[in-house]
């Protein structure tokens, strides 16, 4: 139990068996009152000091009016869209990275991303670019693909730069040149590789990746191919086409 001292005293005063010296309480020459707050009133009592935490630091503490901690949590949630910083919308809720200043957001747990693959053969025409449709998909994060309607098309739902790769896999032929190439919004190449054949048993396979940025509401990318063979080639399924790719920053 702490004991309180008055708030004045004379030399050589005793109270409650300790002695005043002139400048501090004591018993057998210790200092009792180094460990107290000094009374600042008549009415007020002393209080034991923190170890090691100065009056400035318990300064600080001045205004406080609830819990420290959770007065932090609630400030989370309302850092600006501007801000560069990560953000938490609740508790319950994973941590977001921002987008764009307008105030878009996507989950580090769900950052868009899309796996998409073949497992029906499909014919190349000769002489014809042809988007390959892909009717199965390993991941779709964002519904950006659709394994009914439009299967050759990847449409992003977010807005930013993504990594794109693709993967063309087709019949063996010795005859011609197999492209494959990818192109944007049905018109514009972003990219493409090609290659003359020089095998008719080996099975040719035409990889291809770059970075595009696409919209996040009409913008699509599609995975073409063309091959001059002089007949129609068909794609292979135990060894699928691939078109593949993951969102990288706004």
């Amino acid at each position: 139990m702490s004991t309180i001292f008055p708030g004045s005293a004379s030399v050589g005063q005793i109270y409650n068996n300790y002695t005043f010296d002139g400048t501090a309480w004591n018993i057998n020459g210790i200092d009792l009152t180094e460990n107290y707050l000094e009374e600042s009133s008549a009415s007020a009592t002393y209080q034991p000091l923190v170890a090691n935490v100065s009056n400035t630091e318990i300064g600080y503490l001045d205004g406080v009016t609830s819990g420290i901690q959770s007065q932090i949590d609630s400030k989370l949630s309302t850092i600006s869209a501007s801000s560069t910083y990560l953000t938490q919308t609740s508790a319950s809720t994973t941590y977001l990275t921002q987008v764009s200043a307008s105030s878009t957001y996507v989950s580090k747990t769900t950052i868009p991303a899309f796996r998409l693959y073949q497992s029906t053969p499909q014919t190349i025409t000769t002489a014809t670019n042809t988007a390959l449709l892909f009717d199965s998909e390993d991941l779709d994060t964002d519904n950006g693909h659709s394994t009914v309607t439009n299967t050759s098309r990847y449409t992003a739902t977010v807005a930013g730069w993504y990594m794109v790769t693709g993967t063309l896999q087709i019949a063996h032929n010795t005859t011609g040149n197999r492209i494959v190439f990818i192109r944007k919004n049905g018109s514009t190449t972003i990219n493409q590789v090609g290659r003359q054949t020089s095998s008719a048993t080996n099975t040719l396979g035409l990889q291809i990746g770059t970075m595009v940025y696409l919209n996040g509401t009409t913008d699509y990318l599609e995975l073409m191919a063309f091959q001059s063979s002089g007949g129609n080639l068909d794609t292979l399924t135990a060894n699928p086409s691939y078109f593949e790719g993951f969102w990288v920053r706004s």
